[in-house]
C-alpha cells in the first residue's frame, strides 16, 4: 500500500519550521496528493487563540539536538538541515488491481487481517442524504502500541534512510529505540 509522508521545511523561520502530512492509497498518485494536502494544513495556526510565537525561539540547535520534538530525527537533520543529499523517488503503479473502491477496501482489509493475525471490523457510519461513506473500523489482533518500541520490525524501516538518500549506512534497532533520536 502506498504511504507518502510530505516534509515542507521553511529554514528562514525556525518557529514554524517543518510541516508533516501522511498520504495512503492504493493509487500512489492519491497518496502522494493527501500527504502534501495534510502537510499545508498544519500551518493552519488560527485556533492559537492570537498568540504570536516568536521565531528567536527555536534555533538550529534546538531542532537538531532536542529530545522532545519530532526534528531531531538523523536522517531529517542530515537532508533538510544539513542538505547533504539530493535523492528523488518516483511514483509507482497502483498496487491492488479492482474494479471498485469497495473491492480495494476489502483487499485491503484482508491484508491487515493477515498482517496481525486478527480481525477487521466496521461500522457504517454514512448519513442518509450524504454522497460521502463515512465508517468507523476496528482491528483486533496482535498490532503495535505506538508509545513502546516496536516489537516486530519491518527490514523497510532500517533500509528506509538509506534507500532515500538520507544516510550512507543502515538504521539499526538501538538508533530508533534506545539512543539520542528515540521514536
Amino acid at each position: 500500500m502506498p504511504v507518502y509522508r510530505t516534509w515542507i521545511v521553511n529554514p528562514n523561520d525556525y518557529s514554524r519550521y517543518a510541516y508533516t502530512g501522511l498520504g495512503c492509497h492504493v493509487i500512489p498518485e492519491i497518496a502522494l496528493e493527501r500527504s502534501i494536502t495534510e502537510a499545508v494544513q498544519v500551518d493552519d495556526w488560527s485556533t492559537t487563540g492570537g498568540i504570536n510565537f516568536d521565531a528567536g525561539m527555536m534555533n538550529l540547535e534546538v531542532l537538531s539536538e532536542s529530545l522532545i520534538n519530532i526534528y531531531n530525527q538523523h536522517f531529517l537533520v542530515n537532508k533538510d538541515i544539513l542538505g547533504t543529499t539530493d535523492r528523488r523517488t518516483s511514483i509507482l503503479d497502483s498496487v491492488i488491481e479492482a474494479d471498485s473502491t469497495l473491492q480495494v477496501l476489502l483487499d485491503t482489509a484482508k491484508k491487515v487481517s493477515e498482517a496481525v493475525n486478527g480481525h477487521v471490523y466496521y461500522v457504517d457510519l454514512t448519513k442518509l442524504g450524504l454522497e460521502t461513506k463515512v465508517v468507523r473500523t476496528i482491528v483486533t489482533g496482535d498490532f503495535q502500541n505506538m508509545n513502546i518500541p516496536l516489537l516486530s520490525v519491518s527490514p523497510r524501516l532500517f533500509e528506509f534512510g538509506k534507500k532515500f538518500g538520507y544516510t550512507d549506512k543502515l538504521t539499526t534497532y538501538e538508533e530508533l529505540f534506545m539512543g539520542k533520536y528515540q521514536h
